[in-house]
């Protein structure tokens, strides 16, 4: 009886965790429509976690699906797409004022044809098309969080960068399944590398510092994609015969 439930409810358990992200959207537009954009920004962040754990919940439980797949789309665009449009509108500076709309909208439609782009391709086991959506939506709550640190012309500058990025084709490595292919490494390190990340992210909180520690962690990966782009035609034209990460020598 409860081995048939579990089979049942098995392939909506991952589409739970998609609308737990769906919900923290929601009311992340709810928050910025009171002016509070800092729990606005922190909502968006813990939906990038949601984000992350539905896909690997699906692949675990073997109940990847078409409707899941087009769920998840929804959900990022509503908490990655337009919470971040409307976090835009508010925290602009004033001399921008004139052109708070314009970014906004620009930014949810790149991550509209982002989001479509990624729903009809071929899925890559390694990397993404463009900077996906969860990525960007992360970057400007971040921005927002750690403001006091940051010009204030940098976000409008990131605003039309992560657009630009997200409609792009450069390639941006799936973090999970590096992590999940690493597995082994992971278990053997485990608890030493849980210890040391509990031990910084208390330090980092005591120090308020970590929405700008990880603003740098995702512009890294955002310029990632673009140095790849560039350096990468350069390398296999100085390498002719070269693959890329080929780490076995070649026998003569």
């Amino acid at each position: 009886m409860m081995s048939s439930l579990y089979q049942q409810s098995k392939p909506w358990l991952p589409s739970l965790i998609t609308l737990c992200n769906l919900i923290l959207g929601v009311i992340a537009l709810i928050a910025i429509n009171r002016h509070d954009m800092v729990v606005a920004a922190w909502l968006i962040l813990v939906g990038m976690i949601a984000d992350g754990l539905d896909g690997k919940l699906a692949r675990l439980l073997h109940a990847e699906s078409a409707f899941g797949k087009q769920l998840d789309s929804l959900a990022d665009l509503v908490t990655f797409g337009l919470a971040p449009a409307f976090l835009l509108l508010h925290a602009l500076p004033l001399a921008w004022s004139s052109y708070r709309v314009l970014f906004a909208v620009l930014y949810v439609l790149c991550g509209a044809f982002r989001l479509a782009r990624f729903t009809v391709q071929a899925p890559s086991s390694i990397y993404f098309t463009g900077i996906p959506i969860t990525a960007a939506g992360s970057l400007v709550a971040t921005y927002v969080l750690s403001s006091s640190y940051i010009p204030s012309w940098g976000l409008p500058l990131m605003s039309l960068l992560l657009s630009g990025l997200m409609v792009s084709s450069f390639p941006y490595p799936k973090v999970n399944r590096i992590v999940m292919a690493k597995r082994w490494s992971m278990i053997t390190i485990g608890l030493t590398g849980f210890v040391f990340v509990g031990l910084v992210a208390l330090f980092l909180l005591y120090l308020r510092l970590v929405p700008l520690v990880l603003m740098v962690l995702l512009l890294g990966y955002a310029a990632y994609g673009v140095l790849r782009a560039v350096f990468s035609p350069l390398w296999r034209h100085f390498h002719k015969n070269h693959v890329e990460f080929d780490l076995h020598p070649v026998k003569r």
